[in-house]
């Protein structure tokens, strides 16, 4: 077992009760238990629905320490999301070194390939979960 000598707060889904902007955490692959978090800024429900731009994020520190769910993500892509009309998610990728590269650029590529089932609708059916890729994100642009 590997002990980690620097970690952070991991933060669970929540509305931010200062910026409104909420999160949800979905899993991506049922191959293994990474979790990655999607960001959704303040919907006016009185407000035509519009269709937004989408970020993927893809946390740093090395592939051996970092996580979508925790204290450092939250607070940088919380803003990002309030104050730039996007929807992000944060992709959660298996960690060296437990998990040798290439592992965490293939749980980017399933990530991608989930995202991208969203366009035409045929991504997984995660029952009550409000489906934020498909309601909410513009995906037929691309920057």
């Amino acid at each position: 077992m590997i002990e980690r000598l620097l970690t952070t707060p991991r933060l669970p889904p929540s509305t931010d009760p200062i910026t409104g902007v909420q999160s949800k955490d979905v899993l991506i692959s049922p191959d293994h238990e990474t979790k990655s978090r999607i960001f959704l800024p303040k919907i006016n429900p009185e407000d035509p629905p519009q269709k937004l731009p989408l970020i993927v994020y893809i946390h740093g520190c090395g592939f051996c320490i970092g996580s979508p769910i925790n204290i450092v993500t939250h607070s940088f892509l919380t803003p990002l999301v309030s104050q730039t009309p996007v929807v992000a998610i944060a992709v959660g990728y298996r960690l060296a070194l437990e998990n040798p590269l290439p592992t965490a650029y293939h749980d980017y590529w399933a990530a991608f390939q989930w995202i991208a089932s969203h366009a035409t609708r045929s991504g997984p059916d995660l029952g009550s979960m409000i489906m934020w890729i498909n309601d909410y994100v513009a995906t037929n642009h691309h920057v």
